[in-house]
Order: C-alpha cells, then sequence, then structure tokens
C-alpha cells in the first residue's frame, strides 16, 4: 500500500516532511527560537555601534565622562547576550527531544514496511540482517546529527540575512564589501567541511558494517559452540550408558 510520503521523490524534502510529522510543535517551536537566536547577534552589532555612539558622543561634547547615559545601553547588551545564552540552552535540549521522536517515527515507519513484506527468506538473508542491524545502529546517531545540521544551518542563513539587513541600513556598499571579502572564505569552508563529513561518513559506515559482521560471525560460531557442546555431551552420556550396558553383558557372559 502506497503512503502519501512514498509519493515524495525528492529526498531531502521527504526527509524534512517525515521530521515535522514525528513531532510538529516541538518543530515548530524549535525553529522559533533558532529564528531569534540567529537575529541576536544581528542586535548585537545594532547595540554596539549605538554604544559606540554614545561614548563617542560623550567624549565629544562632554567635559566629564557620564557612566549614567551608558548603563541603559550597557543592560540592553547584556540582556541580549543572557537571552542568547538561554535560548542556546533550549535550542540545544528541544533538539535532542526531536532526535528522539524522529528515531522512533523511523523505528515505526521502517517495521510498517517490514511487516509488508511477504517472502519470509528477506529475513534470513545475512545480507538483509546486516543491513538491517546497520540501520538500527545508525537511529542512535544520524538522526540527532541530521537535525543539528538543520538547525545550524537555519541559524546560520538567518544569522547572514539579518547581518545583511543592518549592514545595508548603514550604508548601500557594506553588503558587497562583505561578500566579496568572506565568500571565498565560505565556499572554501564548506567545501572542507563537506569533505571531512563525508570521510567521517565512510568510517561510521565502516565500523557499523564491522560491527554487523563481527556480530554475525560471533553469533555464528556461538551456535557452532553450542551445537559441538551438546553433540559432545550427548556423545558422553550414551558412552557411558553403553558402556555400563557392555559390562552387565560381559558379566552375564563370565
Amino acid at each position: 500500500m502506497q503512503t502519501p510520503m512514498d509519493t515524495i521523490k525528492n529526498i531531502p524534502l521527504r526527509t524534512f516532511v517525515l521530521l515535522y510529522k514525528s513531532s510538529p510543535k516541538y518543530v515548530v517551536l524549535a525553529s522559533a527560537i533558532v529564528l531569534l537566536i540567529g537575529i541576536l547577534p544581528s542586535i548585537n552589532i545594532l547595540v554596539m555601534i549605538r554604544l559606540i555612539d554614545i561614548v563617542v558622543d560623550l567624549l565629544q561634547n562632554h567635559t566629564h565622562f557620564e557612566y549614567s547615559l551608558l548603563l541603559p545601553t550597557l543592560l540592553l547588551w547584556g540582556a541580549l547576550l543572557f537571552l542568547t545564552h538561554v535560548f542556546s540552552g533550549i535550542s540545544s535540549s528541544l533538539q535532542i527531544i526531536i532526535a528522539e521522536h524522529f528515531s522512533i517515527n523511523i523505528i515505526t515507519q521502517l517495521a510498517n514496511k517490514l511487516t509488508q513484506v511477504k517472502n519470509l527468506n528477506f529475513f534470513e538473508n545475512k545480507d538483509h540482517t546486516i543491513k538491517l542491524n546497520t540501520i538500527h545502529n545508525g537511529l542512535h546517531i544520524r538522526p540527532l546529527n541530521y537535525v543539528s545540521n538543520l538547525f545550524f544551518n537555519l541559524q546560520r542563513i538567518i544569522g547572514l540575512v539579518s547581518l545583511f539587513g543592518i549592514l545595508f541600513s548603514i550604508s548601500i556598499y557594506l553588503p558587497f564589501i562583505m561578500i566579496f571579502a568572506t565568500v571565498p572564505c565560505i565556499f572554501i569552508s564548506n567545501h572542507i567541511a563537506k569533505k571531512h563529513s563525508a570521510s567521517i561518513d565512510k568510517l561510521q559506515d565502516k565500523k557499523e558494517s564491522m560491527q554487523n559482521y563481527l556480530y554475525s560471525g560471533l553469533d555464528n560460531q556461538k551456535n557452532k559452540d553450542n551445537l559441538l557442546f551438546n553433540f559432545m555431551l550427548n556423545f558422553h552420556h550414551k558412552f557411558i550408558e553403553n558402556k555400563e550396558l557392555y559390562i552387565n553383558h560381559f558379566v552375564k557372559i563370565a
């Protein structure tokens, strides 16, 4: 039976829809918090600019440096830093909860797919068993990595957009200067990060495959050892019974 999820061919979109359906309330709440976290650094920049303007005005137009004029701006700056720290902690906790719900949803979808398998030889195939074990082991790490990367990239995009808005409000040339100065660095860092992430994924896949083959081999060896032990135990009992029987017959003949 084909589900609405099966009609979505785009894998990233399909994964995000599955993530959203696993815990819609938490995803919306985490997205709102990430939006705030992405905007707060830009607001901090505005506050710092305002703070610099106040200091310059005090130095130019006042004979005495009045700290009372700086106090409201400093309090606002401190409050923004505190809110950033608090929201970051809340976002991390929500991401862990979302990843757990995501893992449960994936397990449920996988179980529903397996219940539709009519050929029972599928579960007797060693390669299929190893693949299922690999998926099971990856469910402890991969969903959390996906959720963390998703919200981190969303936060970075929001931060860049808000920063461009602030720079554009100051001067029309500042956003273009920032683009030409940072785009090469962004491309280089993203290329390095992708290569590093791909190498880590390959190592993780090799580790999981080796673990599954090792566990499968140990299970087979354990079954062989149990079979050999049972055979030797039965042989020992049969030998004792036959030995006593032969001795009794020999005594009777003698």
